[in-house]
């Protein structure tokens, strides 16, 4: 009990010390110590090399249904994936999870698992169609994988933008997090209050699939 205590403090701390670093190198350009160097380089990214603006209230790229499904059509693992993804999404859809599908280039090809987190996900066009790359939209869950090459973590206080605030970001459901160790992630919804989770509000993860970028 005193552990789980404990990791609710810390959690809080770190919460409120990521806003208070967001909003320092949103409005001020200041870079304070002890941010994830990683989260970092993508916030410089987000902001120097692709303009985001951290005032996005959702995902801006979205394909025509015809060109979802060329690019579906043309996706060879998306293919060859696509019953064990359907698979996993009916194992996670009781647990409040969906698990999504992104090519190397970040558009999402797919979502399974519960409709109900689907539905609140898709306020911010995390759906299939949208394109999640770190030039899209800025920092979060899935894009990290792409320019890191390695799996990574992310949470709604990492995000180029976030929620609630005038200049800031989209009004994001519930708090989905995101964890991604590929091009794909499972999400949900975080549970009690806003904590973090694997890929945006809810929590996402990845199924391993090809390593290009």
């Amino acid at each position: 009990m005193l552990e789980m205590a404990l990791g609710t403090r810390d959690e809080v701390s770190l919460r409120l010390f990521l806003d208070k670093a967001w909003h320092a190198f949103v409005s001020d350009g200041i870079e304070l110590d002890g941010v994830d160097p990683e989260i970092l380089r993508s916030w410089r990214r987000a902001r120097d090399t692709f303009g985001v603006d951290p005032a996005l209230r959702r995902c801006p790229r979205l394909l025509t249904p015809a060109d979802l499904a060329g690019r579906r059509e043309r996706d060879d693992v998306h293919r060859l994936a696509l019953p064990v993804l359907q698979e996993f999404g009916t194992r996670l859809a009781p647990t409040r999870h969906v698990l999504a599908y992104f090519d190397p280039a970040g558009w999402m090809l797919s979502m399974n698992g519960d409709p109900r987190v689907a539905e609140m996900v898709a306020e911010i066009n995390f759906s299939p169609g949208a394109n999640w790359s770190e030039a899209s939209v800025g920092t979060n869950g899935p894009a990290r994988r792409w320019p890191s090459g390695s799996p990574s973590r992310c949470s709604r206080r990492n995000t180029t933008w976030r929620r609630g605030r005038p200049g800031r970001a989209p009004p994001r459901p519930s708090s989905i997090r995101a964890r991604t160790s590929s091009p794909g992630s499972w999400t949900s919804p975080a549970r009690g209050r806003r904590t973090r989770s694997r890929r945006s509000s809810p929590r996402a993860r990845s199924p391993r699939r090809s390593r290009s970028g």
